[in-house]
């Protein structure tokens, strides 16, 4: 079963190492700070104790330099 939930960027390991710079602007375009919904669900799983990204690095970058 698939759930949503809210978590701290920084428990959540990356599983990429680079973002575009050019996706970074067009999702930051999109991104409002005081509502959370407009970057979407950011798909991560649990393999042992590591919870990691499997999509949506970039997203998860703009929240983050958004604080």
């Amino acid at each position: 079963m698939k759930s949503s939930f809210k978590m701290k960027l920084s428990k959540i390991q990356l599983s990429q190492l680079y973002i575009s710079k050019q996706k970074l602007v067009k999702v930051n375009d999109k991104f409002d700070p005081q509502d959370l919904s407009t970057l979407g669900l950011i798909p991560i799983k649990k393999l042992w104790n590591t919870i990691f990204y499997t999509d949506g690095h970039t997203r998860a970058f703009a929240a983050y330099q958004a604080g």
